[in-house]
């Protein structure tokens, strides 16, 4: 849906469907440059060991297939999809499913994480 869809008015009836109920990740990446530390990024200190899990995690969601690229309004220059593993839905978003990628890392996040500020919080109520 998303790399297909880069603003609601470009989604259509059959991808709004997927996405409430059943559809095929894609990993999104994007390269940031340099990062300037506030409100709206977070620093963590981890062991090696936990690095090594939470990288693995990531690299275990990208299908090695085919690379996604995007050219349509609404993404940035630096925007990659890549196809994934797995599914999601409304329920089971990329919110929920980064903070499961984060717990198996050792961090402590809420269960549900419907929304981004809901990830953050968890974050930083628990770590």
């Amino acid at each position: 849906s998303y790399p297909t869809s880069p603003r609601f008015s470009d989604m259509t009836l059959g991808a709004l469907f997927r996405a409430f109920t059943y559809d095929q990740t894609s990993m999104r990446v994007l390269v940031l440059g340099e990062v300037t530390w506030g409100d709206n990024a977070r620093s963590y200190t981890i062991s090696a060991h936990r690095l090594r899990s939470l990288l693995g995690t990531i690299d275990d969601g990208f299908d090695q297939g085919v690379e996604m690229t995007l050219a349509q309004p609404g993404y940035g220059p630096d925007d990659r999809f890549y196809d994934g593993t797995g599914w999601f839905n409304v329920i089971v978003g990329c919110n929920t499913l980064a903070a499961s990628a984060l717990r198996r890392a050792c961090f402590t996040t809420g269960w549900w994480n419907p929304l981004p500020q809901s990830l953050l919080f968890s974050l930083d109520l628990h770590n």
